[in-house]
């Protein structure tokens, strides 16, 4: 007995000693931006709507509704504001990538891509500094299926594809770091619609999602729970609203509230407006959404534009998408 309690502290010892330093990746470095411009002018508000490709996103089991099958991609086109490009982009970890989504989808399933991370964080200390460049991409098949008449089912399986190189200077010892990471989630969600008027999507994401790096502890990824409710009137008007929280482990768990609605009008012409943020009564943190959508022929075409508050400054971004019909 004492041996085999030798044996296993020393083992214990020797796993301590060898195991690898946690990742230096920012907490939201799996996130990426919301696609699509007409969630995004819904203020995110899109899980129970999930009419859309950009589906696979916000609630897999929208892609069942769809009406045929659709080659969607969602641009950014610019940002507005009087802080200078890296004020803008201080605290995101996506930057210079104007494609946010490119996806096939149809009402059997999907496969897509989207961008998580492409940034480079640099800390000085003196006449030390490091620099650490984080580049994540997300490739996901998807799969729905009709449950019964107004209940229907959908599942996210992503691979994640990771790079990260670490460069730096101490104590005038210059160093160099390049690692690889991959790793694997799955998403699940539900839409009912109890009747012509009501919808009703839950989604639960990163499930056992966790990413592996060659010289680092993996990464779990943030699960989320995500909730909404979209009320359909008289075939012209859709509000929706969604509740989120994202678990995090390297910082505590954020709540977010989405808030949208939409109005058709002018034929094939749509006006969307939205909300959304973690304190919607801090004009700081709250992020308002506004757009456009023009539908024809199954060709969908729709505009967004996000404001928010960044160091006490305005910033509005403007992301546009196109639904192709294939």
């Amino acid at each position: 007995m004492k041996k085999a309690t030798v044996f296993c502290a020393t083992m214990l010892v020797a796993v301590s000693l060898f195991a690898g330093e946690p990742a230096p990746t920012p907490y939201n470095s799996y996130e990426g931006y919301m696609p699509g411009a007409k969630a995004g002018a819904m203020g995110g508000a899109f899980t129970a709507v999930a009419d859309d490709a950009s589906c696979v996103y916000y609630n897999p089991a929208g892609l069942a509704i769809l009406k045929s099958g659709y080659l969607s991609m969602t641009l950014e086109s610019a940002r507005q504001s009087e802080l200078t490009p890296d004020e803008v982009f201080a605290q995101e970890v996506l930057k210079n990538r104007s494609v946010q989504h490119i996806c096939f989808a149809s009402e059997k399933g999907a496969v897509s891509w989207r961008p998580l991370a492409n940034t480079v964080i640099r800390e000085t200390s003196g006449s030390d500094w490091q620099e650490t460049e984080i580049k994540v991409n997300a490739y996901t098949l998807s799969g729905s299926h009709k449950n019964m008449d107004r209940a229907f089912s959908g599942i996210n399986i992503t691979y994640f594809s990771a790079q990260m190189a670490i460069s730096g200077v101490n104590n005038n010892v210059p160093s160099l770091n390049l690692s690889d990471g991959y790793g694997f989630s799955a998403d699940v969600g539900y839409l009912f619609m109890p009747s012509p008027f009501v919808n009703i999507g839950i989604v639960f994401k990163n499930l056992l999602g966790y990413v592996w790096w060659d010289d680092f502890e993996k990464d779990q990824l943030p699960f989320v729970m995500r909730g909404g409710l979209a009320f359909k009137i008289g075939g012209f008007m859709v509000f929706a609203t969604d509740w989120e929280k994202r678990y995090y482990r390297k910082v505590d768990a954020v709540t977010i509230t989405h808030f949208g609605l939409e109005q058709k009008f002018a034929g094939a012409m749509v006006l969307r407006a939205g909300m959304y943020g973690d304190d919607l009564n801090d004009k700081e943190k709250a992020k308002i959404t506004y757009g456009l959508g023009y539908s024809r022929a199954g060709y969908e075409f729709a505009l967004c534009a996000e404001k928010y508050r960044v160091d006490f400054n305005d910033v509005v971004k403007y992301i546009f998408s196109l639904n192709l019909p294939i």
